[in-house]
């Protein structure tokens, strides 16, 4: 492709440029401690070209060929990254879910609408949704597992760590989990025995805890709150005593 019709396509969808460059960057800095934050950046990109487009498609606007192209071939390359560790360790699983979502979104729009490029349906971009299923799928329970060499390592020196960390931290776990709309396979029982040790952990901690912080007293609330949520929804997953914790008057 000329530099001239990827001057021509950058113009045409705001963001693709951008989409390209931090695309490169990331390969370019792979074997860094800054790629996966460089990673974070496509992602982002990616997203935002993927919604431009979805538009364009929508309002029934045409999209150029050149425009389709270097999407296409960019958006590949970016799932090829998904196989490099640096790249995706620490990532969001959110970000990529979006990413994930909107990609399919586009791929099914292109195929349903007349004048629509071939190149955003093409098979290649199929399989980049492919790798992006399968890679949320193997990770989904990433941050639980984070959470449990959290407190594990404290366990193992006989201490407490952050109470407001872990409140967080199960708040955003049980929330997550329960809004979890990329469909996929269910959470194994290793890991649901997992959600349990820590939530364990959790109960003793505030159990140790004779006087809360204003942080800690909000964050606590919030964490209880959602446990009864979480609990009608999961039943029979959150452990009995971090429950009934939630039920003293001043957690409530």
């Amino acid at each position: 492709m000329s530099a001239k019709v990827q001057v021509k396509t950058k113009e045409q969808v705001k963001g693709l440029g951008r989409f390209v460059e931090a695309t490169e960057k990331a390969f370019a800095i792979l074997e860094t401690t800054a790629a996966h934050k460089a990673y974070t950046v496509v992602l982002h990109c990616c997203s935002q070209v993927t919604t431009k487009l979805l538009d364009l498609i929508r309002s029934d606007g045409k999209v150029e060929e050149a425009t389709a192209c270097l999407y296409r071939d960019t958006t590949v390359r970016m799932g090829v990254l998904l196989s490099e560790k640096r790249a995706v360790e620490k990532l969001e699983l959110k970000s990529t879910i979006k990413a994930m979502n909107q990609l399919g979104q586009l791929i099914k729009a292109s195929c349903t609408k007349d004048g629509v490029p071939t190149a955003l349906s093409d098979p290649a971009l199929q399989c980049t949704w492919l790798d992006l299923k399968h890679f949320i799928d193997s990770h989904r329970d990433d941050a639980l597992l984070r959470m449990h060499e959290y407190v594990i390592a404290f366990q193992q020196q006989n201490k407490q760590g952050s109470l407001v960390k872990l409140l967080g931290d199960f708040l955003d776990e049980m929330i997550s989990y329960r809004k979890r709309k990329a469909p996929g396979p269910l959470r194994s029982e290793e890991n649901w025995n997992i959600f349990a040790e820590v939530g364990e952990v959790l109960a003793d901690w505030i159990g140790s805890t004779t006087v809360l912080n204003v942080k800690e007293s909000k964050r606590m609330r919030s964490m209880f709150h959602e446990l009864k949520i979480f609990d009608a929804t999961f039943p029979d997953r959150v452990p009995p005593y971090l429950f009934h914790l939630g039920q003293h008057p001043d957690y409530m």
